[in-house]
């Protein structure tokens, strides 16, 4: 409780934020998995079509975000309280940067006529938008 003008801090971690915790790194290994997963099959052409590096910057915005519920478990400080935003912002930004840029793909995919533009070139060109964000 807040009684002073001093910083107010929890009292103790419950079992409600111990169970967030585990639940937090249960996604996080199952994202790590579904990043090996994709990695092990990324010559197949389900994958392939899928274009695994938006895959992979998806997957990497989401176990970012993921970091957020764990800095909240450290002692509360300034610093720690000006660090909490940034991981939600940044997944957020590479999750739906990554969804943006597989959506635009197909956008102009779909658009040009086929051979006027190679897929490689296309890819570069997104992959270089979304470095950019």
């Amino acid at each position: 409780r807040c009684v002073d003008l001093t910083p107010c801090t929890r009292a103790s971690i419950s079992g409600l934020h111990v169970s967030l915790l585990v639940f937090t790194i249960c996604t996080m290994i199952v994202t790590i998995a579904v990043s090996l997963i994709i990695f092990k099959h990324r010559d197949s052409d389900l994958v392939r079509s899928s274009v695994p590096l938006f895959l992979f910057a998806l997957l990497f915005g989401a176990l970012i975000s993921y970091t957020e519920s764990i800095v909240l478990y450290f002692d509360l400080n300034s610093t720690i309280c000006q660090l909490q935003p940034w991981p939600r912002h940044i997944g957020f930004v590479l999750v739906f940067g990554a969804l943006f840029a597989k959506l635009w793909r197909i956008q102009i995919l779909t658009r040009v006529p086929p051979g006027s533009l190679t897929v490689q070139f296309l890819d570069q060109r997104i992959t270089g938008c979304l470095v950019f964000m």
